[in-house]
């Protein structure tokens, strides 16, 4: 269950790596089995204890409690020889001292990539050093072999199917799968998993010991057979990489050469015409602080939400009348105004959009574009058609630079698109209810096996977004005039922005936002061709989709 690279893939020094995956259903299982049999292949294991770590996520966190109760009962076993414990988050202090305190001959951590590097500070700052430390999670990051902290690291790494596309290597080990078993398993974790057990016992039992070079001895003469038939194999420096960390090195330069041309781009147009920069930041920060709430939704309740606009438009409403009725400055009136959003949302997600989630999608484009219509027709009702502004001293603010004269104000919105981005992340990553939303939003279904309450988290992630583009709102009626259709452009380039973007990164919005900003600045600046700008969005999106479409259609 092991994958073979040949030379082409990886070179010579890197011919086998392995993937051990919690979030398997299949799992626990081989865990048990892989135990069961390695008690009589292999008697020197019941002599050594074993502690296992692992992810603290739903799937991880019920596979291996199973497997430990269904361990523990077999009567052919010593069942303290198997001992888990789980932390996410980043802190895994608990869960070292917990296999610090157990005095384990071998410590076995099965997490994610991004685990890798606290996890071996921390182990390290504690002085927890067992004989045999084996982690193996599915990619730690890039050059990771290569410092300081790997020091110690028996094995780590993966094998990717899903990247069969870009090594013919996995592509033509998938094929010979399918040729002997008929068919490519819905997933490789399981049987993978049981291969990393025996490949480490068989080591154990070859070098009699947990010393580390003759463990890593042990490890070349490894002859495990994959279920293709081929030998398992190691370097001689041990450190087993897959292609994931290769192509990683590859987009990263990728990255940073993208960085520097578009850094070099902006510096030469800076120079050339510095308001096209100036007004496209400007424009990308309101754009941004729009789109961030939409891709929220996108990503986690997995529909387009056609009155996204709307909403913005209905609490510019609300801000004004609180603020020209009671007197106040909007961006005191804009609080209560985003209140209301945040329960209204809630509110019209229960009794509308809930319904169709299981509905085809384009129901569900229906359903949110009558809704935008009625928030217009309504505001149309209450408030008319006339446009509405208010008049603060606050925001005519401008600055001086040289000879380029140009409003401070619209700087607000960089601000808030950078705070909305920040408390979104670090709600997504650091709550116990974003983390739940989050499990939602990869996995629904597996979500809900686990005890989370799915529609909950929908209808909460629904009014936050609503409540932060009503945040949004407020701001924009300080700077702009506002009338019940202002919210429709906004909801498209919000789409086409998270479209660009990617569903799911936030982040990227941000850099989005500012190529579309920049890009429409850029035609304005043209005399007689400010009405073109209009039309960037429109452009980039479709190139976005037909890009997309031709990568697909190559996969």
């Amino acid at each position: 269950a092991a994958s073979h690279l040949a030379e082409e893939a990886m070179g010579p020094d890197a011919p086998w790596y392995f993937h051990l995956h919690p979030w398997d259903y299949n799992q626990g299982a081989s865990y048990v089995k892989g135990w069961k049999a390695l008690g009589t292949k292999y008697p020197r294991i019941k002599t050594k204890k074993w502690f296992l770590a692992y992810e603290d996520g739903p799937f991880g966190s019920a596979s291996f409690d199973a497997s430990h109760a269904l361990f523990a009962d077999m009567g052919d076993f010593d069942g303290d020889s198997f001992t888990s414990a789980a932390k996410g988050g980043g802190d895994y202090t608990a869960v070292l001292e917990t296999a610090k305190a157990s005095n384990p001959d071998i410590f076995l951590w099965a997490g994610f990539g991004a685990d890798a590097l606290p996890l071996m500070e921390q182990s390290k700052s504690m002085g927890f050093a067992p004989p045999l430390y084996v982690g193996a999670p599915p990619g730690w990051p890039p050059d990771f072999g290569e410092s300081e902290l790997a020091e110690g690291v028996t094995l780590y790494g993966m094998w990717a199917p899903s990247l069969n596309n870009i090594s013919p290597v996995s592509k033509k080990f998938s094929d010979n799968y399918v040729k002997k078993y008929g068919a490519v398993p819905a997933t490789y974790f399981a049987p993978l998993g049981y291969t990393v057990i025996y490949v480490v016992a068989e080591a154990i039992e070859r070098a009699g010991s947990l010393d580390t070079e003759a463990l890593i001895a042990a490890m070349e003469k490894t002859d495990y057979k994959s279920p293709l038939g081929e030998t398992i194999s190691f370097s001689p420096s041990n450190i087993i990489q897959h292609q994931g960390i290769r192509n990683q090195k590859i987009l990263q330069k990728l990255r940073v050469a993208a960085v520097l041309s578009a850094a070099a781009l902006l510096i030469a147009l800076f120079l050339w015409k510095p308001t096209v920069v100036i007004y496209g930041i400007q424009r990308a920060g309101l754009y941004a602080s729009v789109a961030i709430p939409m891709g929220l939704i996108l990503g986690i309740v997995h529909i387009v939400n056609l009155a996204h606009g709307e909403f913005m438009m209905v609490s510019a409403y609300l801000t004004y009348f609180l603020a020209t009725r009671l007197g106040i400055d909007p961006l005191i009136a804009l609080i209560p105004a985003a209140l209301i959003l945040f329960i209204s949302g809630m509110v019209i997600y229960k009794i509308t959009i809930h319904h169709t989630l299981k509905a085809p999608e384009l129901n569900q484009l229906i359903l949110t574009f009558g809704i935008a219509i009625v928030l217009i027709q309504a505001i149309n009702l209450l408030a008319t058609s006339q446009p509405r502004k208010l008049s603060l001293d606050y925001v005519t603010a401008s600055m001086q630079m040289g000879d380029v004269h140009f409003g401070i104000y619209d700087f607000v919105f960089v601000i808030l698109a950078v705070a909305i981005l920040t408390g979104l992340q670090l709600f997504l990553k650091k709550t116990k209810t974003g983390k739940a939303a989050l499990a939602v939003g990869q996995n629904p279904n597996g979500a809900r096996l686990v005890g989370i309450n799915v529609d909950r988290v929908y209808m909460l992630i629904f009014g936050i977004a609503t409540a932060l583009v009503g945040v949004v709102g407020g701001f924009f009626l300080t700077k702009q005039s506002i009338f019940p259709a202002v919210g429709g452009a906004f909801t498209m380039k919000s789409f086409a922005l998270v479209a660009m973007a990617g569903i799911g990164n936030l982040p990227t919005i941000l850099y989005a936002a500012a190529a579309l900003g920049i890009a429409e600045a850029f035609i304005s600046s043209f005399q007689g061709y400010s009405g073109w700008s209009h039309i960037v969005f429109f452009a980039l999106i479709m190139t976005v989709i037909l890009v997309r479409s031709y990568r697909g259609g190559r996969r």
